[in-house]
């Protein structure tokens, strides 16, 4: 087989090119290594936990050291969890969160958190949304802030990963003849196309492509062929022996004969796949972690290690403190922190020793406002130089909570060490006491530390033992109960009291709050209240029958009395009429010789009449004891008109 030799300085000076070219590509890998290598660095070295979770499936995306080591796990146990495996909250302060995060785009949140070894872990957290690629993703970022911020935690910085992005470059020459056939090609050809000499020698350039590729590659050529000059490089793809595709970048340039005429074409081509892969994936990343960076919840600077300026820094970072972004930049931490110079020297001499600083801090706003904050400080070397990454989060409205709850605590343990009645405080696990009041020793007979860890059944007598399981039981239904009971003393006193007990829940442990009042006396007091009344209820009930009795002999005698009154009156009133009805039956009788039998009949019938209406009234005379008028015959003058 013939073939035309190169023109070797043409060659060369493709093959320049093409390394100047190659030269750009890889100060702009550089480039983009560099601001990844920054980002992953501020990711990776931050001094609280950042986590990136996917809002649709709620999995774990993405996440630097911090988030799984102070959970307990480790990296590759923590990316196969769900965000809800560790979250100790209800469903109603989760719905509230992700409410406000979606209404506002960010949420500023406390949250309890699960430790792989069952610890309870407590976290103020802040979150915000941002999309990437048409995903929504929530970005958190939590500060453990378990017993008060514990200042001697040790942040453990992290080894330093880099990302091998740069790859050795195998370059391929071939030649074609004007029709684009391969005439002639090296070894490093034959390996971009995994084709064997036999196969790739004779075969169009077209054969390895898609027709829209083979066009787009054409023209390419075409330009080099009119022009007579190379136009750069072009990138295509093509298709291996086994199906697969590669990406191909080449810089071509014309063969000519001794007479200058154009014979064909020659190339230098390498493999780009692997770099345009890692490209994307630069990209991908250097995108994702500048956006966790600027989205952050809370505020992220970059500062110069010896000079104290800042040299990056979010939007959160000067518009809490009302700073512009350029006011902003160049600042000095000290020109807004309220700190002295040597409480300054103390946290850079902890960071310098250390390599990491977390401590309380408090900053001076552009309008004169004092904010308290928690300030993480980590010391990272970026190309050979020191900066130092801090992250500070706003503990304004908790510290001004904590005082307030430091003054309520003391406000209410006043109230309970003078209390007059014993206040006793029992854990409902151990069912002992864990803490008392003086009046609780007082009425015990024990010392405070006689008290504490005495279980709950030795205050009482022994057959009220069984009471401490009724009363969990009644706790745990109701919350609170009340009941009488007997308390022994330390000198086997008996006293009964009332007690008023309550469930609460203290540091995450159920706690039972008894106030206990002794009653003895009280209870003596009724009981003597209950005798006395049960002989004053007999005397009572006795005087009330005679009461009684007197009562309805008075009313008996009142009625016979008004009866009597009324008898006499009714007696008066009805003996006049028959007294004249008496007498003119007499005076008919008298006067009519003549009667006939109907009308002596009538007379007599008046006659019984009259002696029945006056013995009735007689015998009503009688029953009211009033004595009978005595009838004395007299002489009646009747007037006969």
């Amino acid at each position: 087989m013939s073939t035309i030799n190169p023109d070797y300085e043409d060659l060369e000076k493709q093959v320049l090119e093409l390394e100047q070219r190659l030269e750009e590509k890889l100060a702009r890998e550089e480039r983009l290594k560099a601001g990844l290598e920054l980002y992953q660095t501020l990711f990776d070295h931050a001094g609280v936990s950042i986590v990136t979770v996917d809002s649709q499936t709620r999995k774990v995306v993405a996440f630097n050291q911090r988030a799984f080591e102070e959970l307990g796990y480790t990296r590759e146990e923590y990316s196969s969890l769900n965000y809800q495996d560790y979250l100790l909250d209800g469903p109603e302060k989760s719905l509230e969160v992700l409410k406000t995060l979606m209404e506002k785009g960010s949420a500023t949140y406390t949250s309890k958190l699960k430790k792989k070894n069952g610890e309870v872990l407590d976290v103020l957290g802040s979150a915000v949304v941002f999309s990437l690629d048409g995903k929504k993703f929530n970005h958190l970022i939590r500060v453990d802030i378990s017993d008060q911020i514990q200042l001697n935690q040790k942040l453990k910085e992290s080894e330093e990963k880099f990302r091998d992005i740069l790859e050795t470059m195998e370059e391929g020459y071939y030649e074609t003849d004007l029709n684009g056939t391969i005439t002639f090609c090296n070894s490093a050809a034959l390996k971009l196309y995994a084709l064997a000499p036999e196969s790739l020698m004779g075969m169009n350039f077209r054969e390895s492509m898609s027709p829209e590729t083979a066009e787009r590659v054409f023209a390419y050529f075409n330009d080099i062929f009119k022009n007579g000059e190379r136009s750069g490089t072009i990138e295509y793809d093509v298709f291996k022996k086994d199906g697969s595709r590669t990406t191909l970048e080449t810089s071509v340039s014309l063969i000519k004969d001794d007479s200058g005429r154009i014979t064909g074409f020659r190339g230098v081509a390498r493999d780009v796949s692997e770099k345009k892969k890692l490209e994307k994936e630069l990209k991908e990343s250097e995108e994702l972690y500048r956006a966790l960076y600027e989205h952050a919840g809370f505020p992220m600077t970059l500062m110069d290690y010896k000079t104290g300026a800042i040299v990056a820094f979010n939007q959160k970072a000067h518009e809490d403190l009302g700073y512009t972004a350029e006011e902003f930049m160049g600042m000095d931490s000290r020109e807004y922190s309220v700190s002295d110079e040597m409480e300054y020297q103390k946290h850079v001499e902890e960071l310098r020793s250390k390599g990491t600083s977390l401590f309380e801090a408090r900053l001076r706003c552009k309008n004169g406002e004092i904010r308290d904050s928690l300030r993480s400080a980590v010391l990272v070397r970026l190309e050979g130089k020191k900066y130092v990454h801090g992250i500070r989060v706003d503990i304004t409205e908790q510290k001004k909570l904590e005082r307030e709850l430091r003054e309520s605590e003391a406000r209410f343990r006043s109230i309970f060490e003078t209390a007059a009645d014993p206040i006793f405080l029992f854990d409902v696990s151990s069912k002992s006491v864990i803490d008392v009041n003086p009046s609780a020793c007082k009425h015990s007979g024990y010392t405070r530390e006689e008290l504490q860890g005495l279980p709950m059944g030795d205050l009482t007598v022994p057959e009220n033992v069984k009471e401490t399981e009724s009363l969990l039981e009644n706790l745990k239904k109701t919350g609170a109960h009340f009941y009488e009971s007997v308390h022994k003393t330390k000198t086997g006193k008996k006293i009964i009291v009332e007690i008023n007990s309550r469930l609460l829940e203290q540091g995450g442990t159920q706690r039972i709050l008894s106030i206990v009042r002794n009653v003895t006396r009280r209870k003596t007091t009724e009981e003597e209240l209950a005798r006395y009344r049960a002989n004053l209820e007999a005397l009572v009930r006795e005087r009330s029958e005679k009461l009684q009795a007197a009562q309805n002999e008075l009313i008996r005698k009142e009625k016979l009395a008004v009866l009597g009154q009324l008898t006499a009156t009714v007696s008066h009133e009805l003996r006049n009429p028959l007294g004249v009805i008496h007498s003119s039956q007499y005076y008919l009788h008298k006067k009519m010789n003549h009667r006939d039998e109907k009308t002596e009949k009538h007379l007599n019938r008046i006659q019984d009449q009259v002696r029945i209406c006056d013995a009735i009234v007689s015998d009503l005379m009688e029953y009211t004891r009033i004595s009978r008028m005595n009838r004395v015959p007299a002489g009646v003058k009747i007037d006969v008109a």
